[in-house]
């Protein structure tokens, strides 16, 4: 099995902790979701079955995991920045994009302003592509102040255990226990503030999503470019069969853009 190591790149807002691979012609940048949500939750069985044919980065996004502390305001528009700034830092010409939810708003939203940068893009579950997420009213006010930190104050170790176990996976893995620490990790890490992260607090409006906005002037303006938005795979995750096939859809997709030829890109970072 292809060893993976962890480092740290220094931006200007603060510093972004990342997985990565050895070497590879194919590279595949992994972007996790929100709030309780960092690299090494989402993608802990992923990454390594990714990074025997690829070369994989997976980074905490700011406020989340390791990626800690961080200036600013990191909403759809900050994420995207971020992006682009670790894949000049890293020196990679384009990539693979795989998102989930937050994350995949932000591959998105990438994609439409930097198509040249994004051989494939998939998106899992993707976040704020909807018109309206589920009882939207009482979503926006939650994530307002000061519920959110009265909700990081209230939620119990033994609680976030429970929803892990019995309502997150269709089949619970056999390292459901230490995904539930790690979710637990997170909540403490963030209990003097919100579980929430600035995207869900900034992208979820009082009467629709924001996002939706937002990527709609981002493509607008990418019609403008000579560029042409790559083969996108979209698996929404909300259906067992779909949970099952997601990790076989993923490495199909990226194997096919690893048959197509990425763009030349530097030595791993």
């Amino acid at each position: 099995m292809t060893a993976i190591a962890s480092s740290a790149v220094n931006l200007c807002d603060g510093t972004i902790r990342y997985d990565r691979s050895s070497e590879s012609d194919s590279v595949v940048v992994l972007l996790h979701g929100g709030g309780l949500d960092n690299a090494r939750l989402s993608w802990r069985h992923l990454l390594p079955a990714l990074a025997d044919v690829h070369r994989v980065y997976a980074p905490d996004w700011p406020k989340h995991g390791s990626s800690r502390p961080w200036r600013g305001i990191v909403d759809q528009a900050g994420l995207e920045r971020c992006l682009g700034h670790l894949l000049d830092r890293w020196g990679l010409r384009s990539v693979a994009l795989v998102g989930v939810s937050m994350g995949a708003s932000a591959a998105l939203g990438f994609t439409l302003a930097h198509p040249e940068r994004v051989d494939r893009l998939v998106l899992l579950d993707p976040g704020g592509l909807q018109e309206s997420v589920r009882m939207h009213l009482l979503s926006y006010l939650a994530v307002q102040a000061p519920w959110p930190r009265l909700t990081a104050l209230a939620l119990r170790p033994w609680v976030l255990r429970r929803l892990i176990q019995r309502s997150t996976f269709a089949t619970p893995p056999a390292d459901v226990e230490e995904i539930a620490a790690g979710v637990i990790e997170e909540l403490r890490a963030k209990r003097n503030r919100s579980p929430y992260s600035d995207w869900q607090r900034c992208e979820i409006g009082p009467h629709r999503m924001k996002v939706n906005s937002w990527l709609a002037s981002v493509r607008s303006t990418s019609r403008r470019s000579s560029s042409t938005v790559p083969p996108i795979g979209l698996c929404p995750l909300r259906s067992r069969e779909s949970r099952r096939n997601a990790s076989r859809m993923l490495i199909c997709t990226l194997s096919m853009a690893a048959a197509t030829g990425p763009r030349e890109n530097a030595p791993p970072k």
